[in-house]
């Protein structure tokens, strides 16, 4: 909150300045001096605000009082809350995929290296407003915060490697994942990507009975690989048939 443009208390015409909560100050009316103080008020708060329509769902997974040590606020917006006006911080996550920028897929991609594939590109942004005041983009915090999202169903399986670029620099983040919730933590916000392991080669038919065929140990395995996968034992059993009538010919 702004107030008048008071003296204080032994400057009576001095310049212009702010007052705060339990600040002391005079007011000359008609000749007659009064002294006066602003009664302290309880600061406001920074809360976070959900956005359900996040892609995952995804919300800042800290605290409130940690929010607000994370924020770097403006002059204006910390006498806002000195004077009991709330703050709202929120996170926005859009999956970007089909706009990204070439030079910013590149640089992602380099980053979580050959061994994965791109899963999604994310635009991770965080938004502040105090009271009334302008909402204002946040793109970089004083300590990292932790960003949590809930993968869709028919994501790529893991394991996962996420990275972010930011100010034309691209750069691994560590990240968690529990159940079908993927966590990072940054404390810059702006293109991120979610890569995931690349797909084993699924097995054939034909070589699920090759292998049958030699006696291998291993073909249990692949018959059982090969049954999760809903290939036909019937399918299976004339093409060990066929392998059968080769090998006695030979």
């Amino acid at each position: 909150m702004r107030a008048a443009p008071l003296a204080p208390r032994g400057c009576a015409g001095s310049r212009r300045r702010l007052f705060s909560p339990g600040d002391e100050f005079t007011l000359s009316l008609g000749g007659d001096t009064l002294y006066a103080q602003w009664e302290p008020t309880d600061p406001g708060t920074i809360t976070q605000q959900l956005r359900p329509e996040n892609w995952g769902s995804a919300r800042l997974g800290v605290d409130d009082a940690t929010l607000a040590r994370s924020v770097e606020l403006t002059e204006d917006e910390r006498v806002l809350i000195a004077a009991g006006v709330d703050g709202v911080v929120w996170v926005e996550v859009a999956e970007v995929g089909s706009t990204v920028a070439g030079d910013v897929r590149a640089r992602l991609d380099a980053a979580v290296g050959p061994d994965v594939d791109p899963a999604a590109y994310l635009d991770v942004t965080v938004w502040l407003r105090v009271g009334d005041a302008e909402l204002r983009q946040v793109s970089e915090l004083l300590e990292p915060v932790t960003v949590a999202l809930d993968l869709p169903d028919g994501f790529a399986a893991g394991p996962y490697a996420v990275a972010r670029d930011h100010g034309g620099s691209a750069a691994l983040v560590d990240h968690e994942v529990a159940g079908a919730t993927l966590s990072f933590s940054s404390d810059r916000f702006s293109t991120y990507e979610i890569a995931a392991a690349k797909a084993a080669p699924a097995a054939t038919p034909a070589d699920v009975v090759r292998l049958a065929a030699t006696g291998d140990p291993a073909a249990l395995a692949l018959v059982a690989m090969a049954l999760a996968a809903g290939i036909s034992l019937v399918v299976l059993g004339v093409a060990a048939r066929r392998v059968r009538r080769r090998m006695r010919r030979g």
